[in-house]
């Protein structure tokens, strides 16, 4: 990494850390948990089309409405897991293999190496969210219902919370494992 600029050597780790998240087996798992949810919310809602003639409007959209919450309650808390998972596992996995000594011993500060590790994470989740956010409005269509809340909503308030969830589990990753973690924020989000 030649010396240069704060926001060239955080673009350049940002850049390095997302295309490891590309290849981290424990996030392709997460996002193939999530496809798997999205097909399980299609079925119901390819029922309720067929049974749309027999039922009050009013109803009707109730119903896709509550399947569309439900489906954004689990992407949301799976998000927040991703979120978690993706900014510890990328602070620590440099800490485990040393290779943290390497990158500091050049003229990166650490403020700057965790300002990259962070933008990759934001960068991810954005990615994610903008796939959450199709993927609400694909639920709604398919059911023949409409999401409820502005598109700025739900993409904002979504990386407002990861970012909260990404920067304490960056915190918290240089005196716990990884895995620890995970399991403490899945305690609070079950607790919440």
């Amino acid at each position: 990494m030649k010396s240069g600029t704060s926001g060239a050597k955080i673009a350049a780790i940002a850049r390095n850390t997302f295309g490891c998240f590309l290849r981290d087996k424990i996030l392709l798992l997460i996002v193939a948990v999530l496809v798997c949810i999205f097909l399980l919310m299609l079925m119901p809602l390819i029922g309720f089309k067929a049974v749309r003639p027999t039922m009050d409007a009013a109803q009707y959209d109730k119903m896709v409405t509550s399947m569309v919450e439900t489906a954004s309650i689990l992407v949301s808390t799976c998000g927040s897991l991703l979120a978690v998972w993706a900014a510890a596992d990328s602070v620590a996995n440099e800490m485990r293999s040393g290779t943290i000594l390497a990158v500091l011993a050049r003229p990166v500060r650490r403020w700057e190496f965790l300002a990259g590790k962070f933008a990759a994470t934001e960068a991810l989740m954005f990615v994610y969210v903008m796939a959450m956010l199709g993927t609400y409005y694909l639920l709604a269509w398919l059911g023949g219902g409409r999401v409820q809340c502005a598109p700025w909503l739900l993409i904002v308030y979504p990386l407002v919370r990861y970012s909260l969830y990404a920067a304490l589990a960056m915190l918290l990753v240089t005196i716990l494992h990884p895995a620890v973690v995970v399991g403490l924020f899945w305690v609070l989000a079950t607790v919440g």
